[in-house]
């Protein structure tokens, strides 16, 4: 099949069935003349392109490589995460000082379901604990059962049904990491930049054998080859992730349990 350009990019382009997806990725790995990703319907294949030629201005790929290896991830993360949160507990207390008409409005589900304001009490005890836990997940309950990641969501419908037509794109570069730099794939709302990706896929993947799977405008897909093996292992992989891709997740525990039972990592920005 002829490559494709976007911007001065030179990459494959591959159609297949849904259901075929990822015997095709695997064998275009294997064939060893550049890495695969699965980027979806056609759809998502025209978002994806744009967003690479948004980026095509921003740095070159070796100034992003030679970015990622001056960075320490997740350390440089969590200093930013922690004057994040440390300006959100400012917020809070600032609040907490104001009277009860003047608190902001916040809402939660009743006992029949309906979403109804908080009374200021509750939004005081609510907002209290907030900055008592300086806005850290708790633990949490470890899961009796688990419900594992699917494979990669770029080959499935909004109805979970395996997509007629898929593309993949073969990026010319010889390792997974290489594709966030090689595409300069980063900036998608809460998204890290290009380096910060680099330099987490080389840490996923020397410690659990994770690569890149599928990537599409707003969304990556790894598989790990390793899991973790403890409980502890896995409670320090979701806080990196957490810090790498934040989510509405309420406790650590259920993600954790996740990781060690499935070889699927997903991540979005929304």
């Amino acid at each position: 099949m002829p490559p494709i350009y976007i911007s001065s990019l030179k990459l494959e382009l591959f159609k297949t069935a849904g259901i075929e997806a990822l015997a095709l990725w695997e064998r275009l790995k294997q064939e060893g003349r550049g890495w695969p990703i699965i980027v979806g319907d056609d759809k998502k294949l025209s978002a994806l392109v744009e967003s690479i030629d948004d980026f095509a201005g921003s740095q070159s790929p070796e100034q992003i490589l030679k970015a990622a290896d001056a960075l320490s991830f997740p350390e440089e993360l969590k200093i930013a995460d922690k004057a994040f949160r440390m300006e959100i507990i400012a917020n809070l207390r600032r609040d907490l000082a104001l009277p009860d008409k003047d608190l902001p409005t916040r809402y939660d589900f009743d006992g029949d379901g309906e979403l109804v304001a908080l009374s200021p009490q509750m939004v005081r005890k609510k907002m209290q604990a907030e900055v008592d836990s300086e806005l850290e997940l708790p633990v949490g309950e470890w899961p009796a059962t688990v419900t594992p990641e699917k494979m990669p969501l770029a080959i499935y419908d909004g109805n979970w049904q395996l997509r007629e037509s898929v593309n993949i794109l073969r990026v010319p570069v010889s390792n997974s990491a290489e594709v966030f730099a090689h595409l300069r794939w980063a900036g998608v709302n809460m998204c890290p930049p290009s380096e910060v990706h680099v330099a987490a896929m080389r840490k996923w993947n020397k410690l659990y054998g994770v690569e890149l799977v599928a990537l599409t405008d707003d969304s990556i897909t790894l598989r790990a080859s390793n899991r973790p093996e403890s409980k502890e292992d896995a409670l320090d992989l979701v806080r990196e992730q957490i810090l790498y891709c934040r989510g509405e997740a309420e406790t650590l525990a259920p993600l954790a349990a996740r990781l060690m039972a499935s070889d699927w990592w997903f991540f979005w920005w929304d």
